[in-house]
């Protein structure tokens, strides 16, 4: 699956080399934090694939966000901007696609379990109409849940339960 989703977006990205490219540094977020960052103004009709750069400073559980704030469309349900693919890269190429859920009606993703370290988003979409507009791109992160290894008291209850049985046999084998 991961495969498909980096074909399509090469071939998104080769396709529409006449497309609106951008690249935004979001810099470093760290687990329990948002960001939201508004994208650069698209007119007319136009394809376009922006790329949003960022080091996630510690183990996040989950991430998530979208970009559901579409601004400066006015007019009809003719002018407006969608995103057709979010995918995440880690590392600094594209060889490193990793998967994620997107939503497309509310054009919403999420990935789980992200490990510290530099990542980028492609996010590729259409902008439709002659009027101008943009959309902002909303990032949120959780920690990583750490996992105890606090037994249980019924794991204590069976091991004193053993030890004392074992004790048992040891006397008897002894007298």
């Amino acid at each position: 699956m991961n495969l498909i989703k980096s074909l399509v977006l090469s071939a998104v990205l080769l396709s529409s080399q006449a497309a609106s490219a951008a690249v935004y540094q979001l810099g470093d977020i760290t687990p329990s934090s948002a960001v939201s960052f508004d994208t650069a103004m698209l007119g007319g009709k136009v394809d376009f694939i922006d790329y949003f750069t960022f080091t996630l400073t510690a183990d996040a559980g989950s991430f998530f966000g979208g970009a559901p704030d579409v601004k400066n469309n006015t007019g009809s349900g003719i002018d407006k901007t969608n995103i057709t693919a979010v995918l995440l890269y880690s590392g600094t190429s594209f060889a490193d696609a990793l998967n994620g859920d997107l939503d497309k009606s509310s054009e919403s993703f999420s990935f789980k379990n992200l490990k510290a370290g530099t990542y980028f988003f492609a996010v590729a979409g259409q902008h439709k109409g002659n009027l101008e507009g943009n959309y902002t791109f909303n990032l949120a992160s959780t920690p990583a849940k750490i996992v105890s290894s606090v037994a249980e008291p019924e794991t204590y209850a069976l091991l004193l339960g053993g030890l004392g049985l074992m004790g048992f046999i040891a006397r008897r084998k002894s007298a």
